[in-house]
Formats: C-alpha cells, sequence, structure tokens
C-alpha cells in the first residue's frame, strides 16, 4: 500500500520547513493544478510543491511514531497512548473459519486512532479500560471509510500498563473548544458542529468481507475479497449522509456503519431486518427532518463535487436542550 499524508499535514509540514506562508502554499499548489490541467489532486500537487523545495515528507515509515505521524500503507509501527473509548467485540465467520475482531480508540498528546485486534488480540480488549496507558509494537496501518486504522495480528504486541513507559494523562480538547460554526469551517479541520438535519439521502447498503471488512467485489461465481478469496455470506457496510444547517451554512455530513447506528440510535441486528425494506428505510429517513444533532468529525475536500464534506466520527442524536441554551447565551455576552 502506498503511504499517503492527508492535504492538511502536507501542508503544514511545507509551512514548517520552508517558512511560507499558508497562502503562497495554496497558491502554488493551485498554480500545480492549473498547468496539469486538472489531472492531479490536490495532495498530488502538494507533493510536487515540496518536492521542488527539497523538503522531506516522510521522516520515517516505520518504527517509534506520534499518533499524528501515522500514515496509510505504515508497518512495523510502534505507538504509546491511553485509551479513550473501547468498542464491544464482535463474531465472524468465513468459508476458512470463524473468528473475533475488537477495537479501541488510541490518544496521545498529537492525536488519536482506533486500534483494531483480530482473533487472539481480540481477547485482550476484555482487559481495557478508558484512561489506561498501553503500547503497541509491530502494528500496521489501513485506511479505511477514509479514517486511518491501527490493525494488530498474531505478530503485534499490546503491552497494558507497560512499566518502561511514563505516559502522561491526555488532555483532549472539550466541546466547547471543538465546536464550530459550519461556515468557519475548512478542509482539514477536526471539529463538532451542531444543526438541524434538513436533507436526508438514500441508505446505501454494501458487500464487505466478513474478515477484514473490506468492501467486496462481484465475481461470475460470487462475491471476492482481495484479502482472503471468495465469500459465501458477506457482511453489509452502509453509509447515510444528510445535510446539516446552523444557521451560519450548511454542510453535507458522512456517516458510515457506527455513526449510522448513533443517529437512528438503533442496533445493526434491527437495521439489517430492514435493509431490504424500503418504506421501512423511508420512514427513518424522513423520521431525521427537523432534528437537532450534534456531529464530531472531520472535514476533507470532496474533489468529484469541489466542496467541503462532513465525516462523522460520532453523533449525539439527543442534544442536551439546556447545555444547547447555556452556551448560546455565552457566546452573545
Amino acid at each position: 500500500m502506498m503511504l499517503r499524508i492527508p492535504l492538511e499535514e502536507v501542508v503544514a509540514r511545507i509551512k514548517e520547513k520552508s517558512g511560507l506562508p499558508e497562502e503562497e502554499i495554496f497558491r502554488r499548489i493551485d498554480e500545480k493544478i492549473k498547468l496539469l490541467s486538472g489531472m492531479i489532486s490536490r495532495e498530488g500537487a502538494a507533493y510536487i510543491v515540496a518536492h521542488e523545495l527539497n523538503i522531506k515528507l516522510f521522516d520515517s515509515i516505520s518504527g517509534r511514531v506520534q499518533i499524528k505521524n501515522i500514515l496509510a500503507g505504515m508497518r512495523d509501527v510502534e505507538t504509546v497512548g491511553r485509551i479513550e473509548r473501547v468498542y464491544p467485540p464482535t463474531e465472524f465467520s468465513t468459508q476458512s473459519g470463524s473468528g473475533r475482531v475488537a477495537s479501541f480508540t488510541l490518544a496521545d498528546e498529537t492525536g488519536s486512532i482506533r486500534v483494531v485486534l483480530w482473533n487472539e488480540q481480540a481477547a485482550l480488549a476484555d482487559n481495557l479500560t478508558p484512561g489506561c496507558a498501553v503500547k503497541i509494537k509491530s502494528g500496521y496501518v489501513r485506511e479505511r471509510n477514509g479514517q486511518l486504522e491501527l490493525h494488530l495480528n498474531s505478530r503485534s504486541k499490546l503491552i497494558i500498563n507497560p512499566p518502561d513507559e511514563d505516559i502522561p494523562e491526555i488532555r483532549r480538547a472539550g466541546p466547547s473548544e471543538r465546536r464550530k460554526p459550519i461556515s468557519e469551517l475548512k478542509d482539514g479541520d477536526s471539529a463538532q458542529i451542531f444543526g438541524t438535519i434538513t436533507r436526508v439521502f438514500d441508505f446505501r447498503f454494501y458487500e464487505i468481507c466478513p474478515e477484514c471488512r473490506r468492501r467486496l467485489k462481484q465475481g461470475p461465481d460470487g462475491f471476492v475479497c482481495d484479502v482472503h478469496g471468495p465469500v459465501s455470506t458477506p457482511n453489509y457496510g452502509y453509509v447515510l449522509n444528510f445535510f446539516l444547517d446552523d444557521g451560519t451554512g450548511t454542510i453535507r455530513v458522512v456517516c458510515f456503519r457506527e455513526q449510522v447506528l448513533q443517529l437512528l440510535n438503533i442496533s445493526e441486528d434491527e437495521l439489517m431486518k430492514i435493509r431490504s425494506t424500503e418504506e421501512t428505510l423511508a420512514e427513518l429517513r424522513n423520521a431525521l427532518l427537523g432534528a437537532q444533532v450534534i456531529v464530531d468529525g472531520s472535514v476533507s475536500k470532496n474533489p468529484g463535487f469541489d466542496r467541503i464534506e462532513f465525516r462523522a466520527s460520532s453523533v449525539n442524536p439527543n442534544p442536551n436542550p439546556e447545555e444547547e441554551l447555556a452556551r448560546l447565551k455565552s457566546q452573545k455576552n
């Protein structure tokens, strides 16, 4: 897999190492895109600008790294941090057998990442709690739905409360620090937004491998996973998009599996039972119209439509009215 640095990180590294202002960096990026008749992405153009300035973007592709420096495609990654959230394990089965997968969110002072534990490693999740310190060795990085994940297999090690590490408590930005008006969002931001759902798009379901959760391809004899081969009984991934309006602007919000379930406040089993029932799905969509929600996530540019979108990492479908009123009053004061 090719290593990939997000655009905002490329620009930040160019700014740090060249001393150029951000406006000049983006001017050079846009100039490269125009020169190449739009046949290159903004990230690709940024790479070219960095190369012309003799700026090395990849300091390390393996070994000990801070979370903010973890890139898609890295292997033999070592990192440390504290657990923010532990997700319940799930069972899966394929033609080659059955297995177990669990995950948690790991954070350090530079950022956070989802860590995925496979099979025998998944049993370690039973001993994990939010706030505990961990060290990870020999992990590998995948990108899924635009988000990076650090995966652990039989070669990897997860050390809970490592005695040889002094891992500080992590201060994460509170809601008041993350909350932003939609009108102020820009590509690369991580933020929290609050608003009213004004339009909901159709559910999109797609087949995924029950073992690695990669999207399956349709072959002549059924579904095929690039890693695990033929899959007789696929699992399903799903995505739901909606527009959120906060009075300062609107933005398209993209929700994948967990965020869809949070938004609808239902279980995956319940959603799978109605997956093919369009009338019931339409009722779920219509029920969301006019709802006020809080969404945490990140902003990225959709090059196909030349617009920014908000990719949800968590959704709160039941904001506290008193807290929101108090926030509004404090902003006016």
